[in-house]
């Protein structure tokens, strides 16, 4: 009989990931075979450059980026704190603990990027949001939707 510990162990594969030198963001990756066509194609149509990497898991975009283009990275977390919880018209909200350069999304809309690391939500109308968070190297932050009441 083969012990538990032989079951759980990993083993290390062959991933090919594409992605986009400038950020380090993965496109895509595949443990299966890839051509010196398919790396042409992908660099050609999309931009997207190759490497070869040796992982236990496969490399996830939401998960991982590659770091200086050479190595696989797991990408840091948000850790955003609400001055309030209970949201309501008329209100301001601060968020700290947010990088600079952060993205924000308002209902999956661009509301720009932060300079620095507050950022503050005016509340002018009641409804139902989606708040979401966007940074190179991070992963992708949203909150599930938030109602907005009239005081």
């Amino acid at each position: 009989l083969l012990s538990r510990r032989f079951y759980k162990r990993k083993r290390n594969m062959i991933w090919h990931i594409f992605y986009t030198a400038s950020t380090g963001e993965i496109s895509w990756s595949t443990s299966g075979d890839i051509s010196e066509e398919i790396k042409s194609h992908q660099n050609e149509a999309y931009g997207l450059s190759y490497k070869q990497v040796n992982y236990d898991d496969m490399p996830d975009p939401e998960l991982y980026y590659l770091n200086d283009n050479t190595d696989l990275s797991t990408k840091n977390i948000f850790n955003p704190t609400f001055s309030s919880d209970n949201w309501t018209i008329d209100s301001t909200i601060s968020v700290t603990g947010l990088p600079a350069g952060t993205e924000v999304f308002l209902d999956g809309v661009s509301k720009g990027t932060m300079s620095d690391t507050t950022l503050n939500l005016n509340i002018n109308e009641s409804g139902i949001y989606v708040l979401m968070f966007k940074k190179v190297d991070y992963r992708t932050w949203s909150m599930k939707k938030h109602t907005v009441k009239a005081t």
